[in-house]
């Protein structure tokens, strides 16, 4: 039994240069060259010019200053043209007392589509992300142009959004309303006006009946919307200056 042609993964034995030295059968397979195909004289002709360009700038004068590498991903080129992605140990060995490098060189067809899923949704997550940006900055300049106060609290009553308006109303800055709490946007007086109609749309009651807001910058009437997802269900509410058009 010849060992080395036995063996279940791809090995082969080059020099400092990357020569080849041998290669056993199951590389051989792996990259087609079995028959009367022409085998490949040095470790560079087996690789596409990326992972070629990666072997002569970082790999060998790592194998050169270290001895060794592990866990070195790359690219071969089968004889048939196809890319093949592998895991490559190498270390310093001899060969009929010569010294050499053995190659150890694994298929890593699940990490490749790994990470091209990992692409595909970084990619996803990017438009996504993209796309919410574009539909603040839009709901933001709808809000601002309408000339209302209006602002969205959450099921926690947190303010998650709010036009310019509401921020001078309220004597605010639109950075420190977000997030805040509803409770800590007005004086106390108003909160307990007002508590009643928030909790009846946080629970999908909208509740068109304007109350006052007392301001430094002046009285204002507001009316609280509840706000439901796509499956209808109650996320939030919006909080609408009334004025002489009905919100609701």
């Amino acid at each position: 039994m010849n060992t080395f042609d036995d063996l279940p993964c791809a090995i082969l034995h080059t020099d400092s240069s990357g020569a080849i030295l041998q290669m056993n059968q199951e590389l051989l397979r792996t990259i087609g060259a079995v028959g009367g195909a022409t085998r490949p004289a040095a470790v560079e002709q087996m690789m596409p010019p990326a992972s070629r360009i990666f072997l002569q700038t970082h790999l060998l004068p790592m194998l050169m200053r270290e001895g060794q590498v592990r866990e070195i991903y790359l690219h071969l080129r089968t004889q048939q043209g196809e890319r093949l992605p592998v895991m490559v140990n190498i270390a310093s060995g001899t060969l009929a007392g010569t010294p050499c490098y053995v190659w150890a060189l694994f298929v890593a067809h699940e990490r490749s589509r790994f990470e091209a899923e990992l692409i595909k949704s970084r990619n996803r997550s990017e438009a996504s992300a993209e796309l919410a940006d574009v539909q603040r900055r839009f709901t933001q300049r709808l809000a601002d142009a309408s000339g209302r106060a209006i602002a969205f609290f959450d099921l926690a009553a947190r303010c998650r959004f709010a036009s310019i308006r509401f921020a001078m109303l309220t004597g605010r800055s639109l950075p420190s309303l977000e997030n805040c709490a509803w409770h800590e946007v007005f004086d106390a007086a108003t909160c307990t006006q007002h508590r009643g109609h928030l909790e009846a749309a946080l629970r999908g009651d909208d509740d068109c009946n304007a109350a006052q807001v007392a301001a430094a910058a002046g009285a204002w009437r507001a009316a609280y919307l509840s706000s439901r997802n796509s499956t209808g269900i109650v996320d939030g509410c919006f909080m609408v200056e009334q004025n002489t058009e009905p919100v609701c």
